[in-house]
């Protein structure tokens, strides 16, 4: 049993626990009333001058935080002897008494061996904070009725020890959980999502976090807060959800200025289709399509399934095939498995397998074959094995307001250069066979880094500031045109067109405000700014860019009409080469 023991700092006074501070109530007055302390048995300077207050009630609060604050400081005793008013002064007489020490024993030890340590921090701050301690380790451990008491004995004239008496109460473990409400989801989906595995002790923190992470899934509602019953020595917990469309498809017209052809603009598209909670489990499927040029197109799929043979353990695979003009053509897949942290926060571990293949000019060829050297654009494998933390906590995943995403990824491997068949078997003027390939390695190390941060926070009830920062780099002997990373458009850097930015490095940064209309709607001012290096074979450059803009979303009846305008300094601020967004958002 612990035991706190206090001690006099100076000897021979009575140890008082008076804190009650007797008040006297009159009518008020309409000019300030001052307030007057004086101490009785020492000397104080910051109470030499009268205070003002405008009425009685200020004064009454301001008497009890001063008491409440000589106590933190261990003046144990401090009471206020008298208070006495008149109709436009009250005077307040202090007595503070001795300053204690405060020193903690240890447990299980005999008076003479007793180890006493003082302590810093004051007498009730200790106190709270080691209840608090107790409390709240017990409850987290199947003891969610634990009952801490103080106990006061008196060790002599001089000195008190104050004992925690602690009783845990019984131990419960959880029984089941019972679903509520018109939602057919997995129980056992639910159970493993929050964490009440049966005959495992109760956890006082995780039951208040239930109706929070229930609410993080997109198919879920929380009609009702949800509650515990005890029974015996069990702990059923209740849950009243509603199942919720959450399946979206998504579509975006993008207008841009035609980069061959000025004056003229050309219509892009985005389209994507996300099923949510497949099979009842939280499952996931995703297929986007893209095309922002006449003969460009990007293609992404991917799948993910949570909670594999009940274990804390996910799988998911990702797959994109990119095509740019005739140019080359890149294959990505990354196949990984992640373990769940809490909820669908993760760990994974991937395999990621990317290969492009590149068909050059008659142009290209001769730059390379007169120069000796390896074209920017060529074929090339990577393999690399990564490992990701994926965080989400948003109050609303479609229109959130406050909260935080984030993902952390680092990956290594090896990046191979695949010899072109044109180039190997060319001879130049000389006779003499292309040898750029031969003085190539077999294979080098790759490495490669990304980051993504997006924090959400409310100004007010419809206000909110939104702050996303985006970086990667990749790095390794030789980097080509056709395998740099591909921003802009509206979800990476607003103002530009969609993927024309190629980098080896960037950093993005984007500050937005949003007005919260009714439902889901809402109003948005943004600006963004980001910093790009492109360090490829044979080149290298790096450039800053600035934009900004504004949108809508409205909600109608089948979905979320956006519509955003976003301008950058790519070739100075124009107004008409600012680029036009509108989306349509159908969740079914």
């Amino acid at each position: 049993m612990n035991g706190i023991v206090l001690h006099p700092m100076f000897p021979g006074a009575k140890i008082l626990y008076t804190v009650l501070i007797l008040l006297l109530v009159f009518q008020g007055l309409t000019q300030p009333l001052r307030l007057m302390i004086i101490p009785s048995d020492t000397v104080l300077l910051e109470f030499n001058q009268r205070r003002s207050f405008a009425d009685e009630s200020e004064i009454n609060r301001y008497l009890q935080k001063e008491l409440i604050r000589w106590q933190k400081q261990n003046f144990l005793e401090a009471s206020f002897d008298s208070i006495i008013r008149d109709s436009a002064e009250t005077t307040a007489f202090l007595h503070l008494g001795r300053r204690y020490k405060i020193y903690q024993s240890r447990p299980g030890a005999n008076k003479r061996e007793r180890k006493k340590d003082e302590l810093n921090s004051g007498y009730y701050s200790y106190l709270i904070r080691s209840v608090q301690a107790m409390i709240k380790e017990l409850e987290q451990h199947g003891y969610p009725f634990t009952l801490v008491s103080v106990k006061p004995e008196l060790v002599s004239s001089k000195t008190i020890e104050i004992k925690l008496v602690v009783d845990s109460g019984r131990y419960i473990t959880y029984d089941t959980l019972i679903i509520t409400g018109n939602s057919l989801q997995d129980r056992l989906f639910l159970m493993r999502y929050l964490d009440l595995k049966p005959n495992t002790a109760y956890n006082e923190a995780n039951i208040g976090q239930i109706d929070k992470r229930l609410q993080q899934l997109p198919f879920i509602k929380v009609a009702r807060p949800s509650s515990v019953y005890f029974y015996k020595n069990k702990a059923q917990v209740i849950v009243c959800i509603d199942d919720k469309p959450s399946n979206t498809f998504e579509g975006i017209a993008g207008i841009q200025t035609d980069e061959k052809e000025p004056g003229k603009y050309k219509i892009t598209g985005d389209v994507n289709l996300q099923l949510n909670n497949v099979l009842a489990s939280a499952a996931s499927l995703k297929l986007q399509w893209r095309r922002f040029a006449a003969q460009n197109s990007d293609i992404n799929v991917s799948a993910y399934y949570p909670f594999l043979f009940g274990a804390p353990l996910a799988i998911s695979d990702e797959f994109s095939l990119f095509r740019q003009d005739s140019n080359f053509q890149r294959l990505k897949n990354n196949s990984g498995f992640s373990y769940l942290v809490s909820g669908l926060n993760a760990f994974q571990f991937y395999y990621s397998y990317e290969k492009s293949t590149a068909t050059l000019s008659v142009l290209q060829q001769a730059q390379a074959l007169s120069s000796n050297t390896l074209p920017g654009v060529n074929d090339y494998v990577n393999k690399n094995y990564g490992m990701k933390l994926l965080y989400k906590n948003l109050d609303n995943l479609f229109n959130p307001s406050r909260g935080i995403q984030l993902i952390f990824d680092l990956s290594t491997g090896t990046h191979k250069v695949l010899e072109n068949a044109v180039l190997k078997n060319a001879n130049t003027t000389g006779g003499k066979p292309y040898s750029a390939y031969d003085s190539m390695p077999p294979a080098s190390t790759a490495f490669q880094a990304f980051a993504l941060m997006d924090f959400y926070y409310p100004l007010s009830k419809r206000n909110v500031m939104n702050i996303y920062m985006q970086g990667a780099s990749m790095y390794h002997r030789q980097i080509f045109y056709n395998e740099q990373f591909q921003l802009g458009g509206l979800k990476t850097f607003r103002g530009v067109n969609e993927l024309r930015i190629k980098a080896t490095s960037y950093a993005l940064l984007r500050t937005e405000y949003r007005y919260i209309l009714p439902g889901t709607g809402y109003f948005n001012l943004f600006c963004n700014g980001i910093w790009y290096e492109s360090n490829i074979v044979n080149s290298y450059s790096n450039t800053m860019l600035l934009g900004g803009g504004g949108g809508l979303g409205i909600q109608t009846k089948g979905g979320i009409l956006t519509v955003v305008y976003a301008l950058a300094n790519e070739n100075g601020f124009v107004l008409k080469q600012g680029k036009v967004h509108i989306g349509f958002t159908a969740v079914f």
